[in-house]
């Protein structure tokens, strides 16, 4: 998908910053090797440092969950602890139905177990500012900051951190308006991702921190 957003970049006559939530972070972090002047920058949330690690009992229950929208929508309500959006039961609802179509659990079993490995390859090529977003629920890691923080070591430019408390795999969706740490990009005076949404204050809140030590001038400033 990394060439398909490139494609798309240049199409609307870009450059643009790329936005990748789970496994869909390796196609961002892939535009930005390919493409560094068509993109800005890249927000990964809930990224994968590394493969999942499962332990025999998930691996076998996993099997069986990749083929069905049932199972799926079951495991799918697990990755939002706490509150759940307003709109959740009519999103998993259309979910399920759209997993139902012929060829939608196949293509959804293929992208959670990827034989290409581009993605890992070009995270050491990624030089552009990014911002990595992770909920400190999220089941999916046994340590969600310790799996954001691996992220951005491997990655080639200067990196941000936001762990969004109380967030699952998909804190945009469960803390939108969050205000500890908004979805705007790296750099105190980047626009927002989300209308409505408050720049991040120049200094740091604990829920955000940086592993660049000297960083360069935001390529977001106006």
């Amino acid at each position: 998908m990394g060439a398909d957003i490139i494609a798309l970049i240049q199409h609307l006559g870009g450059p643009a910053v790329v936005i990748g939530h789970s496994f869909s972070t390796g196609s961002a972090v892939v535009a930005a090797a390919q493409a560094p002047t068509d993109v800005l920058g890249i927000v990964l949330i809930a990224p994968f440092a590394s493969p999942p690690k499962l332990n025999p009992l998930l691996a076998v229950l996993a099997k069986p969950v990749m083929r069905s929208p049932t199972l799926w929508a079951m495991y799918y309500r697990s990755l939002y602890p706490g509150t759940k959006p307003a709109d959740f039961g009519g999103y998993l609802a259309a979910l399920k139905a759209n997993l139902r179509q012929p060829g939608r659990m196949a293509a959804a079993a293929a992208m959670a177990n990827p034989s290409d490995d581009s993605a890992r390859a070009s995270r050491s090529r990624a030089r552009c500012p990014a911002w990595i977003v992770t909920g400190s629920k999220d089941r999916d890691f046994p340590n969600p900051g310790g799996e954001a923080e691996a992220m951005a070591a491997v990655l080639a430019g200067p990196a941000e951190i936001a762990l969004l408390q109380g967030a699952g795999h998909y804190p945009h969706v469960q803390l939108p308006a969050d205000r500890q740490a908004p979805l705007g990009l790296p750099g105190a005076d980047g626009p927002c991702l989300e209308q409505g949404c408050h720049p991040t204050p120049s200094s740091p809140s604990p829920s955000t921190w940086s592993t660049a030590n000297a960083r360069p001038p935001s390529p977001w400033r106006r």
